[in-house]
């Protein structure tokens, strides 16, 4: 990147993310992605890169709190915020992150605890999608997932060889 200290924040997310995008996880990239257009682009995508200061950060993490985020989601806003800022100093476009730990995110409202449901609640959650026609398709996915608590990426990432179909077992 040529002219990367006259480069708008919006530039330099593009460049990030694409490296991301051949680094990380897809997930990640769209944990990120998510953030950025969400939060971080509508405070600081159309400043010049290196004219970034902690304020600017702080006032992203402080919308949020003010527009009712929960702190987990602030603070991965904040993960996103300081990687991709990270990234420019690294490779010398900016002289330090801006996103540093004078830059407070522990704000916004506390994570409700999560709750697993009990083995009658989703017997009645498998009886209901068996019951509509229009969900009944999503029966043997939901019913994989409760009968192995498996989350959405181990599912995804099950090969056939990870099934063994006489044992009947994954």
């Amino acid at each position: 990147i040529e002219q990367a200290t006259n480069m708008m924040v919006d530039a330099w997310f593009e460049y990030w993310i694409d490296v991301k995008r051949k680094t990380v996880r897809p997930n990640t990239v769209r944990n990120y992605t998510e953030r950025y257009y969400k939060n971080i682009q509508k405070v600081i995508g159309k400043k010049i890169l290196t004219a970034i200061k902690p304020i600017h950060c702080q006032k992203i993490f402080m919308n949020m709190a003010d527009e009712g985020y929960r702190t987990t989601t602030i603070y991965q806003t904040r993960i996103t915020l300081y990687n991709m800022l990270e990234f420019a100093k690294e490779n010398e476009v900016i002289l330090s992150n801006p996103c540093k730990k004078s830059v407070k995110s522990d704000m916004g409202k506390p994570s409700q605890k999560k709750k697993a449901l009990t083995i009658e609640e989703q017997s009645a959650f498998l009886n209901y999608i068996a019951s509509n026609e229009q969900y009944k398709h999503w029966l043997p996915m939901f019913t994989l997932f409760l009968g192995t608590g498996c989350r959405v990426g181990e599912i995804v990432g099950l090969r056939w060889e990870d099934c063994d179909f006489k044992q009947r077992i994954i």
